[in-house]
């Protein structure tokens, strides 16, 4: 789920995930409760990145992902400027 610092949800953010070991990514946007399902993906480690207007952009490294199994991440993001990464 993507929220912000304050616990709002951010519905349109825009989540990428990239398989750490073979590189390729796949994007998608949070709902409107804020939260994304993206499938399907390959076992490994992913890169989680998450990108939302007049945010800092957020991501974490290493999140794993075995055979029928779900990963859950939330995120809570701060305030930033547009350009930031």
């Amino acid at each position: 789920m993507v929220r912000d610092a304050s616990g709002g949800v951010l519905p349109g953010a825009t989540v990428t995930v990239t398989h750490e070991g073979q590189g390729f990514s796949l994007s998608t946007v949070t709902r409107e409760d804020g939260t994304v399902i993206i499938t399907p993906v390959r076992t490994g480690a992913y890169t989680v990145r998450v990108e939302f207007p007049g945010f800092r952009n957020t991501e974490r490294r290493g999140i794993g992902v075995s055979i029928q199994q779900s990963a859950v991440v939330d995120f809570a993001l701060d305030p930033g400027n547009l350009t930031e990464d």
